[in-house]
């Protein structure tokens, strides 16, 4: 007589989890008529209500889940300038070239997509006074295939020669050289164009025209989310290659699909339909987005499990290691010929997340 085997079977139990659950929204004030009166933004939550967030027998931490509310600019306050040297050129060959005369060109914070981004830079760059006294003009373009800008001087003498020149500058460049104020960003990496030279002295590494790689139109290419206190337990430290180093992150979430898709700025919403003629951009960042991301390995952070959780600080970052920008200025418009009044408000991101603590 066979005995049939047995099997050995270990029944798995998944671990007691308990959630917190934050969203930036829940750190702004209100007076008792409802109106809001603080100045936060979701950048930097700061939350304490005075009483545990968390508590009980937790051993371990993890950022699950993010639901974002993304309302700002892929050109804004942090990034609208683009810094140029100007050089002069006489009617020769070769040309007897002119000391560089440096401007910053400003553009409106505003929502773009690549060949309005490219008339806008456009228009700065002749309103320049620098360059309109250089007797200068100037083409900005995007190639919709290759998905990069081009900027070129198009300014010629009668023979054809150009009269003159110019070189990007990084806008971190020093006051000293540029006679200009050091700034954290510029739109550089949105239009994908990186400052060159050739080594001496200057006057050198001029050019007419400068067409850049693939420009990614996003003013940042991931956001990290970081807490000092939610990872204070943790013996192994976070690290990073960047050159402005953050740790204690949460988690770091790309703005990119997980799908390979062909990014367009011209793409028919239906060839069927009336308006067949109607195109979509579908370039990440060139307008207001809401998305989510469930993280299917979180980072597990180490715990005190007799310590609650008693206040919240998350800061949201940009891959500069500042925290995100916010447009908070609130334009008021008058019209003085019908005593109309318009009021703008520029930004309202914000960001969900869901923290699973666990018990064992």
């Amino acid at each position: 007589m066979s005995i049939e085997p047995k099997d050995k079977a270990i029944t798995i139990r998944q671990p007691a989890t308990a959630l917190l659950l934050v969203n930036s929204d829940d750190q702004q004030l209100f007076d008792v008529n409802g109106f809001r009166i603080d100045s936060t933004t979701p950048g930097r939550i700061y939350i304490n209500n005075q009483r545990p967030l968390l508590f009980g027998y937790m051993t371990r931490l993890a950022l699950t889940e993010m639901n974002i509310q993304w309302d700002t600019p892929n050109v804004n306050s942090s990034n609208n300038t683009l810094t140029l040297a100007l050089y002069s050129a006489t009617d020769a060959t070769p040309p007897v070239v002119g000391a560089p005369i440096f401007t910053r060109i400003t553009i409106v914070p505003d929502f773009y997509q690549p060949t309005d981004l490219a008339e806008f830079l456009q228009t700065a760059i002749l309103a320049s006074p620098e360059v309109i006294a250089a007797g200068l003009l100037f083409d900005v373009g995007y190639d919709q295939i290759d998905g990069n800008f081009t900027i070129q001087q198009t300014q010629v003498y009668p023979s054809g020669n150009t009269r003159g020149y110019f070189k990007i500058f990084s806008s971190s460049a020093p006051q000293s050289l540029t006679g200009l104020q050091r700034l954290d960003d510029d739109i550089l990496y949105c239009i994908g164009v990186q400052p060159v030279t050739k080594p001496g002295a200057e006057p050198t590494g001029f050019y007419t025209q400068i067409t850049g790689a693939y420009a990614p139109m996003l003013y940042t290419p991931y956001i990290d989310v970081v807490s000092n206190l939610l990872t204070k337990h943790q013996n192994v430290s976070d690290g990073t290659t960047a050159s402005v180093f953050t740790s204690s992150k949460l988690a770091r979430v790309y703005f990119s699909n997980e799908t390979i898709i062909n990014r367009h700025d011209n793409l028919p919403i239906d060839e069927d339909s009336e308006q067949s003629w109607t195109t979509v951009c579908n370039i990440v960042g060139t307008r207001p987005i809401t998305f989510r991301r469930e993280f299917i390995t979180p980072k597990q952070i180490q715990w005190e499990n007799t310590e609650n959780v008693d206040f919240i600080d998350i800061q949201v970052l940009d891959y500069k290691g500042n925290p995100i920008r916010i447009e908070e200025d609130l334009t008021i418009e008058s019209n003085a010929t019908t005593n109309a009044i318009s009021f703008f408000q520029k930004n309202n991101t914000s960001f969900q997340f869901t923290l699973m603590a666990t018990e064992s």
